[in-house]
């Protein structure tokens, strides 16, 4: 059996992983979870949870500017 996740890494974009969509993927994940699409095989519109690579980049650095001002 395979236990709920709180995290997923998505990091390579196979068919079959495409092929779950966001409703096959968040039914391996708790109720509060965290999804991190590395390579954008989801839309981000579909859950506040999906994080993209670049998105976070944008926010560190956002943060990083704002630390060092």
């Amino acid at each position: 059996a395979i236990n709920k996740a709180d995290i997923i890494v998505i990091l390579v974009a196979h068919d079959e992983f495409k092929g779950f969509g966001v409703a096959g993927i968040t039914k391996f994940c708790k109720s509060n979870h965290v999804i991190y699409d590395l390579k954008s095989i989801l839309p981000a519109s579909a859950s506040a949870n999906i994080l993209r690579l670049w998105e976070e980049l944008i926010l560190s650095f956002a943060t990083l500017s704002n630390v060092l001002s």
